[in-house]
């Protein structure tokens, strides 16, 4: 046995292995991704708030097709409002200001599914103008789409860093959460101190593909908590959640926006028929470079 056919055959479980792990895709690209927080409408103050996207088809050599679904806030979304559209190879589009097109309506508050049949990175934009100000004076919070896959369901947790309230009367911090897979879940909300103590806690049930904005100032009125935490645990039901914060200055209008913490799901162990499978491929990768070095 030769040098080369040593080290072939030292090195085969290493193949079959690196056959069998099947990494997932780059973080937030996805077929199925959700944005916690869009609409558009005016505001009590009269200041005008809308919603803009980018979507890119990561693909170089295929078109996707894209479907996007409105999830209005406060109930249930079992048909949802939905869009569709083609991307080409590459192709990054850009909607300046989702309209009644996308929500249905002039003025809607709600969340977004984006479903597409390869996959996608989608980033969105909350804007807020003044009545009087020019289109310069915009301000965005910008928020990414999360996989569902990242979803908290039953028996798991996620965090978001950055929470606060009670600092100023002129800081509002909103909590944005969507379920992702069209069945209930019940959920603990804890807030969490600066020293890891458990400072409030609220039970939550959402509904099947609804929407939530959660105002931290009406629902922990008396909180003091200037660099907390927001923790979502899973109770009960076959939900699963996606949520976002944004801490939003009353007086710029400037937004924060932070993200949860992305659940990893434990693999399962794979199939024997798909191990046998996988076994086989490496066998005949090693016998054609055995027959290629001999030959």
């Amino acid at each position: 046995m030769t040098l080369y056919t040593c080290r072939m055959v030292r090195f085969f479980p290493a193949i079959v292995a690196l056959l069998a792990a099947l990494p997932l895709p780059a973080a937030y690209s996805g077929r199925d991704l959700f944005v916690p927080i869009a609409g558009r409408g005016i505001g009590h103050d009269g200041r005008a708030f809308s919603t803009s996207l980018w979507l890119t088809n990561l693909s170089g050599r295929d078109p996707v097709d894209v479907r996007i679904a409105f999830l209005q806030s406060g109930h249930a979304n079992p048909s949802p409002r939905t869009t569709a559209m083609r991307l080409g190879p590459s192709e990054t589009r850009a909607f300046e200001d989702l309209g009644a097109g996308i929500f249905g309506a002039e003025s809607a508050i709600g969340a977004l599914r984006i479903e597409a049949s390869s996959d996608v990175v989608a980033h969105t934009h909350i804007n807020i103008r003044g009545p009087a100000d020019p289109i310069a004076a915009t301000v965005p919070t910008a928020f990414n789409a999360i996989p569902a896959r990242f979803a908290a369901g039953k028996g798991q947790s996620s965090i978001i860093q950055g929470f606060s309230t009670g600092t100023s009367p002129l800081l509002h911090y909103k909590l944005y959460l969507v379920e992702t897979t069209g069945q209930p879940v019940y959920l603990d909300l804890d807030v969490v101190d600066e020293k890891g103590r458990e400072a409030a806690d609220h039970k939550l049930f959402l509904a099947g593909f609804e929407a939530r904005t959660i105002e931290a100032r009406e629902e922990f009125p008396s909180l003091n908590i200037s660099s907390g935490l927001i923790r979502i645990s899973g109770v009960n039901g076959s939900g699963r959640v996606i949520m976002a914060g944004s801490q939003v200055s009353t007086v710029t209008q400037y937004g924060t926006a932070d993200e949860m913490s992305l659940v990893a799901t434990p693999r399962s162990p794979l199939p024997l028929t798909e191990l046998i499978a996988y076994s086989v491929i490496g066998a005949v990768i090693v016998i054609v470079l055995l027959k290629r070095r001999s030959g």
